[in-house]
């Protein structure tokens, strides 16, 4: 684990909807500067949920969240000034890229997030600029979002979020729908990021991404709460844990090789 600063802090913190039934149940987590994490769990562990908290779209009913030193609130985050710098810190690639992406065009919705925290309109355009170049995105830079493939969508969500060149990226699902060409694209800028100095937070399905993308796995069980935090390889190797969280099932085995690679039989 990286001896960098705290970024994340959650102390006992619990989620719960109106109804009462919490979706995290007694969080304690720290994340460091420039980790990278992948988050496990069954479908409705409490996974999104996390992300969502940490991304600061929404607040724990009970219990702490500390981010880059300081507490976190709803209070605070309706404040203008705090929520710029807090957006720009953190940048939060949705699941789903048509939830993320809204502009008339391209160069529109990677400009968005620069125009949003007050940057000046050459600053503004040098920053478009280098991501439309870093992302091999000039081809498509005038077209609407809406009628790129899942594959483009993902590169324009992606760019519209390091244009502002946030501390931490966190990621929802991030290679769901997409075809391996943009998958391996996806690794790999990843790998580059992190290597950066950036912080990467990922909740995924994918054991075999896990392995590329993360030093250590925090695993959620379907009770909404962590039951194993550690390092990748050891985790993984825990077919025990992974069966009884409900990501796999008793016909799961891995071959190793050059890479291991993770099957999963439904029978």
């Amino acid at each position: 684990m990286d001896n960098g600063a705290i970024v994340f802090e959650l102390n006992n913190a619990v989620y719960s909807y109106l109804d009462g039934v919490p979706v995290l149940n007694n969080i304690n987590l720290q994340i460091k500067q420039g980790e990278k994490i992948c988050i496990l769990g069954a479908n409705g562990c409490g996974k999104s949920t996390l992300l969502k908290i940490l991304c600061g779209l929404i607040f724990p009913t009970s219990g702490e969240f500390t981010a880059f030193g300081e507490k976190i609130t709803e209070q605070k985050l309706e404040n203008d000034d705090f929520s710029k710098k807090y957006h720009k810190k953190v940048g939060f690639i949705f699941q789903d890229s048509d939830a993320q992406l809204f502009c008339g065009s391209v160069w529109d919705e990677i400009a968005f997030g620069p125009l949003q925290l007050g940057l000046g309109e050459r600053e503004v355009r040098n920053k478009v600029e280098d991501i439309i170049h870093m992302l091999n995105l000039n081809a498509i830079r005038d077209r609407a979002p809406f009628r790129l493939s899942g594959g483009e969508k993902k590169k324009v969500a992606v760019g519209s979020v390091l244009v502002t060149n946030p501390e931490v990226l966190i990621l929802d699902e991030p290679t769901n729908g997409l075809d391996p060409k943009t998958q391996r694209w996806l690794v790999n800028l990843l790998i580059q990021l992190n290597k950066a100095g950036k912080t990467i937070i990922t909740s995924t399905h994918n054991l075999e991404l896990v392995q590329e993308i993360s030093d250590r796995i925090i695993v959620f069980s379907e009770e909404h709460q962590i039951v194993a935090d550690g390092p990748t390889h050891q985790v993984l190797d825990d077919k025990e844990l992974l069966i009884n969280v409900n990501l796999i099932d008793e016909y799961y085995h891995k071959h190793e090789g050059t890479h291991s690679h993770y099957h999963i039989h439904n029978y």
